[in-house]
């Protein structure tokens, strides 16, 4: 006969947070090119890259969705950083969120977007670990938000 351990004297499952997506040796995160085909939100695009549409959500900001206050506003003040030139999409470490999108530090020529929307009121600087690699840049841009974009208006 097999012996069995009681259910009682077996160690309890612990639960775990889901694991920070990462990328592997195999498939190492790379600078890409594409040209901006949308503006869907204040800090998300849709980029024509590698023969295929694709969804990019910026690095370490954050902007109001389209129903929230400024929103459209910020959605306009992206697509005139953007639409429709060639990006380069900039990786850090986490390839993609839960939505499927792109992570990415988007810049038009040298201008890093993220940073000009944060300076210029429309976002707010929002690091999230691991990908932290331009935070403090982008967290500087926000010295010279005070007073513009968002909170310039009524």
């Amino acid at each position: 006969a097999l012996a069995t351990t009681p259910a009682a004297t077996q160690p309890a499952a612990t639960e775990l947070p889901p694991p920070t997506p990462t990328p592997t040796a195999a498939v190492p995160l790379t600078e890409v090119r594409g040209v901006v085909s949308a503006v869907l939100r204040g800090a998300t695009i849709e980029a024509f890259v590698n023969g295929q549409y694709v969804t990019v959500r910026y690095l370490a900001i954050d902007a109001p969705a389209l129903d929230e206050r400024c929103g459209p506003q910020a959605r306009d003040a992206n697509a005139a950083l953007v639409l429709p030139l060639e990006v380069r999409l900039v990786p850090d470490q986490t390839d993609r969120d839960a939505e499927g999108r792109l992570l990415r530090y988007v810049y038009v020529g040298t201008t890093l977007v993220n940073a000009a929307l944060v300076a210029d009121g429309w976002a707010v600087a929002d690091p999230v670990p691991p990908d932290t690699a331009l935070a403090a840049e982008i967290a500087a841009a926000g010295a010279a938000a005070a007073g513009r974009g968002c909170a310039a208006l009524p």
